[in-house]
Order: structure tokens, then sequence, then C-alpha cells
């Protein structure tokens, strides 16, 4: 995937639907990644998008990868794997957004 001003600018003119992420980490402050060029075109993404899903795994869960993208409450649903523990799907439920825990 190519990262950077040409994306950013891409996105910037982008209408859609429904944006679909994933992340290198969630905390209850909100998600991160791994760098700012996926952070970067990620803010984008959000900004085009009607709908915000952020799709992870358990592994994801008390994290922090090294660049803040943003607080919890900008996304709509959270699609988590059945591993996810029942206290981190309280604190996302808790922000107000709608979580689908997959079946395993």
């Amino acid at each position: 995937m190519l990262l950077g001003p040409v994306t950013e600018g891409s996105l910037s003119k982008t209408n859609a639907d429904l944006a679909i992420m994933s992340s290198g980490g969630i905390t209850a402050e909100g998600f991160t990644n791994s760098n700012e060029l996926i952070v970067a075109a990620q803010l984008k993404m959000m900004a085009a998008a009607d709908r915000v899903v952020l799709c992870l795994d358990h592994t994801k869960f008390g994290r922090r990868a090294m660049s803040f993208c943003a607080p919890l409450n900008k996304l709509d649903t959270v699609i988590a794997d059945a591993a996810t523990p029942r206290s981190r799907v309280a604190m996302l439920q808790k922000q107000g957004g709608e979580v689908i825990v997959a079946k395993g």
C-alpha cells in the first residue's frame, strides 16, 4: 500500500459509506498504529466515511502502538475475536459504540 501525501490527497477527495480498518493497539484512551503515515491515511479514511469499523484480535487490546490515531468515540463499531477478554469488550461498550464479538 502506498502511503504519504499522494494517498492522503486521494482520500481527501473520497466519499465512502464505510471504512474498515485495523489497528496496532487499543486502550480506553483510543486506538494506535505502527507509524504516522498509516495514522494519517486512517484519519483521512475516517473523515471520508459515514461509518468507521475497527477489526482486531484479542492481542491488540491493552496494547499501545507507536502513533495515536483517535479516541474510541470516533468508531462506530469494533469487531473483535472470541478470545477477547470480557473486560475489554465491556470497556468498549461503556464508550457507547457497537461491539461485535466474532464466534470462535
